[in-house]
């Protein structure tokens, strides 16, 4: 049989397929590339846009929320604005999406009333808005539609919210399902603290956070006080100069909450307050304190560290302090008698390598991993 009479019957490879992506992130693309992009991956579950200012159209929004498996959308920093936003919220409500990242993006009074009168009828779980200035009557009128909202993550971060926002937020906490709740650097005073505190115990917050707020001792002893009997598992006060009074307070009531993780970085922490932070430790079920900046000496290290045996604490950071030195006779009898696994002394006045080589050999003898070390 000649050459040309010969049939191949040999099979044609199949096409390749692009993979299916779950996440995809949309960097520095006009609006026409974003629109093919997102055409081209009909069963994304998540989308990010980096640097896409201005290109976020309505025809975009069309080609994102036709996206049926849709579930998280991340428009930080993307110039949104009030009038991106009442389009956005248009076609959200008809769609699947349960978080919502719109940080950064020039949204006011006006923009915030447009999200809070379309929750009720979205699917929203998670909404963050750091680092826009929705003020306290945005914060009101999204706090006045929580209750009936499925939100559980609201972060309103660096909003100018005040007192008078707060005041909105605490009376709608209760019988909401807001499980973090993030209002750090908003201007908040003591009034605005105590009203958040004297919800916890009835609310559903896992999660608090409050730093860089101008409130002092008077309601962080409330706040303490009121952490038993709540829910809230993690609480960030730092930058918070609540001082000595508060955090004894705090670490009194330690053992009756449900505190699990603490960061009290740069709250004045002081000599007189180590004795109850040990005390406070024993029989609690803290595993995260933060402690950084705080003008923590050596002698206040080691005692904190001695006092770690009857602690559940697996993380301990001690950065951006005033230590010297660790040494001392016991200090590996101490490490190894605690549940320890990171350790964080970075940006400390330890100039000893010696000193800081024995922590090393004490944490690589305990079979634990070098990187959770920070020296």
């Amino acid at each position: 049989m000649s050459s040309s009479t010969i049939r191949c019957t040999a099979k044609k490879a199949p096409k390749q397929q692009r993979p299916i992506e779950s996440s995809i992130t949309i960097t520095r693309k006009r609006n026409q590339e974003i629109i093919t992009i997102l055409n081209e991956n009909p069963a994304v579950e998540k989308v990010t846009f980096d640097y896409c200012n201005g290109e976020i159209t309505s025809h975009v929004l069309t080609a994102i929320f036709n996206l049926e498996n849709l579930k998280t959308l991340n428009l930080e920093n993307n110039s949104i604005h009030n009038k991106g936003t009442y389009k956005l919220f248009k076609k959200l409500v008809q769609s699947n999406l349960t978080s919502l990242n719109l940080s950064y993006n020039f949204i006011c009074e006006e923009g915030a009333k447009v999200i809070a009168d379309n929750l009720v009828h979205s699917k929203l779980q998670v909404l963050e808005l750091f680092g826009n200035s929705i003020g306290p009557e945005g914060a009101c009128e999204i706090a006045n539609n929580l209750i009936e909202s499925n939100l559980t993550y609201l972060d309103i971060y660096s909003n100018n919210v005040n007192d008078e926002g707060v005041y909105g937020i605490a009376n709608n906490l209760i019988d909401s399902k807001i499980q973090y709740l993030n209002l750090d650097m908003n201007d908040i005073n003591d009034e605005g603290v105590s009203a958040i505190a004297r919800q916890l115990t009835s609310s559903n917050v896992k999660e608090l956070s409050l730093s860089g707020n101008n409130f002092g001792y008077k309601s962080a002893i409330e706040l303490a006080k009121n952490l038993v009997g709540s829910k809230v598992e993690t609480l960030d006060l730092h930058w918070c100069r609540i001082g000595s009074q508060a955090i004894t307070e705090l670490f009194k009531n330690l053992s009756y909450s449900n505190l699990t993780n603490l960061n009290l970085s740069r709250t004045s922490v002081c000599i007189t307050c180590v004795t109850d932070i040990v005390d406070g430790l024993t029989d609690s079920n803290l595993l995260t304190l933060k402690l950084c900046s705080n003008q923590v000496i050596s002698s206040q290290a080691l005692d904190i560290i001695k006092g770690l045996s009857g602690s559940k604490l697996t993380s301990l950071d001690l950065a951006h302090n005033v230590i010297k030195s660790l040494q001392h006779p016991n200090i590996k009898e101490w490490l190894m008698a605690s549940q320890l696994i990171y350790l964080h002394l970075d940006d400390n006045i330890i100039k000893d390598v010696s000193e800081l080589d024995n922590i090393k050999q004490v944490w690589i003898d305990a079979g634990k991993l070098i990187d959770n070390l920070k020296i």
